[in-house]
């Protein structure tokens, strides 16, 4: 089985964003979109389960790939399939996933893990509300935040 060895890198950075929810609808279809969506999440911090707690997943191959962005001509994470083992300097084994993103650009808040970082823009709106545009599996999606009051 490949192991990939990953630097010790700090992941406890000062966040200014209070909170961050995903809601989905406890409907028939509202389950077919949250599924399909979270399978479609290369990172797989999305991941669906069945009642009884078995996880839904593809099978993926093993293998590592470049994540690139053709339409915004940006490079993006390494991409993990399929259970491969990732250590870090300090020989600790990161839990085994079946698909996982390295960072590969020094800017994520979740390293050695890839948080989107490299696709974002950012704009501030009265200094406190900030709207993080990012292009993601075609389409721009657009996450507001609020940060700490001083």
């Amino acid at each position: 089985m490949p192991v990939i060895y990953v630097p010790l890198l700090n992941s406890v950075q000062e966040q200014e964003v209070l909170e961050h929810s995903y809601i989905r609808q406890e409907t028939k279809e509202g389950k077919a979109i949250f599924t399909r969506d979270a399978l479609n999440c290369i990172g797989g911090r999305l991941t669906p389960q069945t009642k009884d707690g078995k996880i839904i997943e593809d099978e993926m191959p093993t293998e590592i790939s470049v994540v690139e962005d053709y339409f915004t001509n940006k490079e993006g994470p390494l991409w993990v399939k399929n259970y491969i083992e990732i250590i870090g300097d300090d020989n600790s084994a990161y839990e085994k996933r079946n698909r996982v993103t390295l960072c590969r650009c020094g800017k994520s808040h979740n390293k050695p893990f890839c948080d989107g970082q490299h696709l974002e823009e950012e704009k501030t709106l009265n200094n406190k509300l900030k709207c993080h545009f990012f292009y993601f599996f075609n389409s721009f999606y657009c996450i507001f935040t609020t940060t700490k009051s001083s």
